[in-house]
This record gives structure tokens, sequence and C-alpha cells, in this order.
């Protein structure tokens, strides 16, 4: 949903999430803890929240996530010029207090690998003619600009996005997060 109570959860679950991180464990229970916190103050109120939670760990080349309904994030590989869904189960957090997450992880990411975190006003924006901006699409954006940094291709996406809408007006939310792998030991580039 949108609005003010939407936004409110979403800060619940921002402070939830904080405060449970500053305590040890895996990523996987930390998500389930959270989860389960969460579902039993939702529980009557059918609300509930997607979420993508991914840590980048620029020293030891690697990432790890946990998906929680949210849409897979997508990976860009520039050596296969390919992608890879960085999925896993794990259905929106505030549902079923004993939801257990699965944690993932990747290593050996190839410098110049992009990670791209959108919402679905990304891919379901709309044209004029009522066609969709698709995922297809956003593969074939970023593939062509795997050559840009993050805060660039976050903000040609933003650009393409409106010139693809024309004078349709946007009707849901966009957020955007890239992070690409610069250096071969450098770090992870985090930029929204």
């Amino acid at each position: 949903g949108h609005g003010i109570s939407s936004a409110l959860l979403m800060a619940a679950v921002r402070s939830a999430l904080r405060q449970r991180l500053a305590s040890p464990g895996s990523l996987s229970t930390i998500i389930s803890d959270v989860n389960h916190h969460l579902a039993g103050d939702l529980s009557d109120s059918g609300q509930f929240i997607t979420l993508f939670y991914l840590v980048a760990d620029p020293t030891g080349n690697r990432i790890e996530w946990v998906r929680a309904g949210h849409d897979p994030a997508l990976f860009y590989d520039p050596v296969a010029n390919a992608f890879i869904e960085l999925s896993g189960s794990g259905m929106a957090l505030g549902i079923d207090k004993d939801c257990r997450y699965e944690q993932h992880q990747m290593a050996d990411l190839h410098r110049g690998s992009i990670i791209v975190i959108g919402t679905d006003g990304v891919w379901e924006a709309v044209d004029e003619h009522g066609k969709r901006f698709g995922k297809a699409r956003l593969r074939e954006f970023v593939a062509a600009r795997a050559h840009c940094g993050a805060r660039a291709l976050c903000a040609a996406l933003e650009e393409a996005l409106k010139t693809f809408r024309g004078a349709r007006a946007q009707h849901d939310d966009v957020t955007i997060v890239a992070i690409k792998r610069l250096g071969e030991n450098g770090p992870a580039q985090p930029e929204t």
C-alpha cells in the first residue's frame, strides 16, 4: 500500500531491524526474529511488508542476502554478459510469525558486477499505450550501461522511466538501488 500507514509500518520495520542487528546472529536468524516480532503486532491488521536485505562484503568479495517477499534483485555479471536473479524463498514479513528465512550468498564477484534492487514501480511503469517497461527492458538497460557507475546508472534509469511513461502519470513509487564492484580488490560502491 501507500500513504501514511505504509510509511509508519516501514519506519517500524526499519527500527526493529536496526535494533535486532545490534545483537549477534546470522542474517537469516535476524530477519526471522524481526518477522516473528512484526507478525505478533500485525496479525489482525492484514498489513505486511516485503524486504530484500543484502550485505555486501567488499574485502571478502562476496554478498549475502535474505529475500522476504520482495522481488529478487538482479545481478549482472559483465564477464558472462548474463543476469542472475538473487532469489530465495520467504514470504513477506508480518504474515506468519513462525516463518524461517533462508540466507544466500555469492562470492568471487567480477570487477564491474552490478546489483540492481528496485520496487515494482520500475518494471510496472506503463507508457501511453498501456505497455509495461518490464524486467526484460530493465536487463537490457543495465547491460547497455554496465560501463556507468552506480549513481549514473540510477539517474539514467530514472530518466529512461520518465521518457518511457511520456505524458502518462507515475502511479507507483519508484525506488532504485544499484551496487557496482569497482576494482579487483576495491570496495563495492552502493548508490541510490
